[in-house]
């Protein structure tokens, strides 16, 4: 039989506040993006704002952990069109090559739920 060493094994026990980073670094990413974008008054048009609002309430939702599996299907609905139309830049405030690492993130909180200290614990 096979020992695998755990370098860290006091570590494990803190695993339920992982989401919870993912959260706040997803939340607060997205909020300066969409906060940034809606800023923008001249150059926006109405449906970048609406895009900029969605976000905006995405953001405040995957961070304060209210609604979040909607913010994070939002937040990786619009990743997964943003890396599905090449020509055309969604997010210009955003690199094409972090749009993977969103996607990826988002889908990690829909799937495994939003960990400690959020307003959306099952019951």
């Amino acid at each position: 039989m096979l020992n695998f060493v755990i370098p860290f094994p006091f570590l494990l026990e803190y695993s339920f506040f992982a989401p919870l980073l993912l959260r706040i670094a997803l939340g607060l990413y997205i909020l300066s993006i969409a906060i940034a974008g809606a800023r923008k008054k001249g150059e926006a048009k109405n449906t970048d704002m609406i895009l900029y609002g969605t976000l905006i309430v995405a953001g405040v939702s995957v961070t304060t952990g209210l609604f979040m599996q909607i913010g994070a299907l939002v937040i990786a609905l619009i990743s997964l069109g943003a890396l599905a139309i090449p020509h055309q830049r969604i997010l210009p405030e955003i690199h094409r090559s972090i749009f993977p690492f969103l996607l990826a993130i988002s889908l990690s909180l829909l799937l495994t739920g939003a960990g400690a200290l959020a307003f959306d614990y099952p019951f």
